[in-house]
């Protein structure tokens, strides 16, 4: 779960589209590391954006790592939460913040992450073009 969190923290990617990772759409070991998201029949993208390559560095790139390397055989990155039939985003959503509440204020959610790393942009004065994107 850690590692599911330091990802979507690190990618901005929405919960569905991390638990639902296959082992293959993770590419740590590319010139430029990334993951390969694009919609699989158990789980959709939100909109046509959501396909993407996205970066992995640092700690994403750790925490992908670490999920490749887990002792099981399936197929999928988080088995835990995905298989073929589909993802059980409620168990996902709710193992992920009661894990992430151990650490941080019951007001904090992982949804969280992607509004403070845009947050995070904004103070670096990245362009609202690319802060949009």
């Amino acid at each position: 779960m850690r590692r599911l969190i330091v990802l979507i923290r690190d990618t901005v990617m929405r919960l569905g589209k991390a638990a639902g990772l296959l082992k293959k759409d993770i590419k740590p070991d590319e010139p430029i590391p990334y993951l390969d998201l694009k919609p699989q029949q158990w789980r959709s993208l939100k909109t046509k954006g959501s396909t993407a390559l996205t970066p992995i560095i640092n700690d994403a790139l750790w925490a992908s790592k670490c999920l490749l390397e887990a002792n099981h055989d399936s197929i999928f990155a988080c088995p835990r939460y995905c298989n073929e039939t589909g993802y059980k985003a409620n168990s996902a959503s709710g193992g992920l913040n009661k894990c992430l509440h151990q650490y941080v204020s019951e007001k904090c959610i992982t949804h969280g992450f992607r509004h403070s790393f845009r947050d995070r942009l904004k103070v670096m004065e990245c362009s609202f073009n690319i802060v949009d994107a």
